[in-house]
């Protein structure tokens, strides 16, 4: 006959096996190279996932069928992208108000035309 004990310690290992199991699948380990629509980044929707491979935001993503595929890797790195600062400094507080207005205009594309009045 088999000790009440021994079940019990052979049923606490079993379960400590499972929760092991459990925490390297959710921390991602263990697992194949790449995201996929099946197999998503943490903390990411499926359309999400969609729209930034379908925008070239990934390196290196492509579709598969109905499904889209990136590397792991790339996808930390397109995601750990700090936004890039503006290309136009603040303006100095010495400068002209005219200047300051066609530096702001020409940002927006557009641009002062000066003729005779």
């Amino acid at each position: 006959m088999i000790a009440p004990a021994d079940v019990v310690a052979e049923l606490l290992a079993l379960f400590r096996e499972e929760m092991r199991a459990a925490v390297r699948e959710a921390m991602g380990e263990g697992r194949g190279e790449n995201y996929s629509s099946h197999d998503l980044p943490p903390r990411v929707t499926r359309r999400r996932f969609r729209e930034l491979c379908a925008r070239g935001a990934i390196a290196g993503a492509r579709k598969e069928g109905a499904i889209w595929v990136c590397p792991r890797q790339a996808w930390h790195e397109a995601r750990r992208r700090t936004p890039r600062s503006p290309t136009n400094p603040a303006p100095v507080e010495g400068t002209p108000l005219a200047a300051r207005a066609d530096a702001l205009l020409s940002r927006a594309g557009l641009r002062v035309v000066r003729g005779p009045r």
